[in-house]
């Protein structure tokens, strides 16, 4: 991989500026400071903080968000340092070589996969999983970080999720399994083989609008989720030729719903009328 920098001096990224923090979508707040917790922990849990490019160069320095991430880190630090590869090398000795929970996006974001959460009962690392995909998919730039990582398996696609979100991998595990509620109501899936993660893991594309959008309420979930279906064309009348058999139709779907039962089955049988 060729140094993508024409002007740098010989040797590669030593003597480079540090870059502007990238530009994030609006989620009512700023997601910047999230992003580069993702980065940093993609750095220290998996080989981007060790891989080095064509040149000998290390890949970080090739990623904006991977460089925005070290030099905010450098500066909290303290740090007077103006290489890359000095805070890279710093910041992978001072980490012990564990990431660290993402936290909460701020902002509409983390409230709304919050409402979701409790709504559906998602566990902490389900809910980071969910946060961590809306980001990517969302935010200008930020696919081209996992891009470095290459194809995944499924085994691998949860050791990425639980690396940049800092979540036990045991966890993670668990959300992507087809019994997680993640899966089972379908608001994520795990498609098979061997594949760029953004390919691997995707969400239906009616959350990310209800994620990033205002205020997420259990009701305007419904109505985007199960929309309403039209007016019938037939009624009760339609059905008088089977007399009392309606009656207790009426009856037994309205002590069901009474009960807040998921689904009732009724099985109407005899001529044809």
């Amino acid at each position: 991989m060729a140094n993508p920098n024409k002007n740098a001096p010989p040797g590669g990224w030593t003597r480079a500026r540090r870059p502007r923090p990238p530009r994030t979508f609006d989620a009512g707040g700023d997601l910047r400071p999230l992003l580069e917790r993702y980065s940093l922990n993609l750095l220290v849990a998996t080989r981007l903080g060790t891989a080095r490019d064509d040149d000998g160069d290390p890949l970080a320095a090739s990623n904006r968000w991977l460089r925005s991430a070290l030099a905010t880190w450098a500066k909290k630090q303290g740090r007077d340092s103006s290489t890359l590869n000095e805070d890279l090398e710093a910041f992978l000795q001072g980490s012990n070589g564990r990431p660290v929970p993402a936290g909460k996006a701020p902002g509409r974001l983390g409230k709304n996969v919050a409402t979701l959460g409790t709504s559906f009962g998602l566990e902490r690392a389900e809910r980071a999983v969910l946060q961590f995909k809306v980001a990517l998919l969302t935010v200008p730039g930020f696919d081209s970080v996992v891009d470095l990582l290459g194809p995944v398996t499924s085994g691998g696609a949860v050791d990425l999720l639980a690396a940049a979100t800092g979540e036990p991998a045991a966890r993670v595990g668990e959300a992507l399994e087809r019994t997680s509620a993640l899966i089972d109501a379908g608001l994520l899936f795990v498609a098979p083989g061997t594949l760029p993660v953004e390919q691997k893991i995707s969400i239906h594309r009616r959350l990310t609008d209800l994620l990033t959008g205002p205020s997420l309420t259990p009701r305007r979930f419904a109505d985007a989720w199960l929309p309403l279906a039209e007016p019938p064309s037939l009624t009760l009348a339609d059905y008088a030729h089977l007399g009392p058999t309606v009656e207790r139709l009426k009856l037994l779907l309205k002590a069901a719903l009474d009960r807040g039962e998921r689904g009732v089955n009724v099985l109407l049988h005899g001529p044809t009328g």
